[in-house]
């Protein structure tokens, strides 16, 4: 059975904040295959919180999806991270992602394959994982949370990378990670 800590809503984003979620499960093999590469980090999956509650993300399979809050029943733990921003940059990003969503932009699974070779030209354009079209949302090219380019292709950088980053920048709150009981 699910601990408590799913049965209650994500934390809704107030307006010109975002939200990012990093869960963890262990029970597919492509969120294996992805911890393997992160040498067993904590998170094998990352999306962002809407401020209606709902979750948009990159799933395989589906691609770009808007889900439920409550639609996750197999995560083990999960970490919220909030980020403030100007009301400008939270337009941008929000279109951003919801553009991905009406053109129903697919999955990479050739980028997972990437991760599991190490090989960064593994991509599908126009396909996305999930750290890429949530990086690809905060980068220097749309709401500009990050203002430089990054040194790796989106599609090469995985979840762990991104909460990473998000640790790095003092502009982040990383709530503590929550866990099934």
């Amino acid at each position: 059975m699910l601990g408590c800590f799913f049965i209650r809503m994500h934390p809704v984003p107030n307006f010109r904040e975002f939200v990012f979620r990093f869960p963890c499960t262990k029970r597919n093999i492509l969120a294996r295959l992805i911890r393997m590469r992160e040498s067993e980090g904590p998170v094998s999956h990352v999306e962002a919180v809407m401020e209606d509650g709902s979750i948009i993300g990159a799933y395989s399979p589906g691609g770009v999806l808007r889900q439920a809050n409550d639609f996750d029943k197999t995560s083990t733990l999960q970490i919220f991270v909030d980020l403030p921003m100007t009301a400008e940059m939270y337009k941008h990003w929000k279109a951003g992602l919801e553009f991905r969503l009406a053109q129903h932009w697919q999955y990479d699974r050739k980028a997972i394959l990437g991760f599991i070779f190490f090989d960064g030209s593994l991509h599908d354009a126009h396909k996305v994982i999930c750290s890429a079209l949530q990086v690809d949302m905060l980068s220097h090219g749309h709401c500009k949370w990050w203002t430089r380019p990054l040194s790796q292709k989106y599609h090469s950088i995985d979840p762990l990378t991104v909460l990473l980053m998000c640790q790095a920048d003092e502009r982040s709150c990383i709530h503590p990670t929550e866990t099934t009981s």
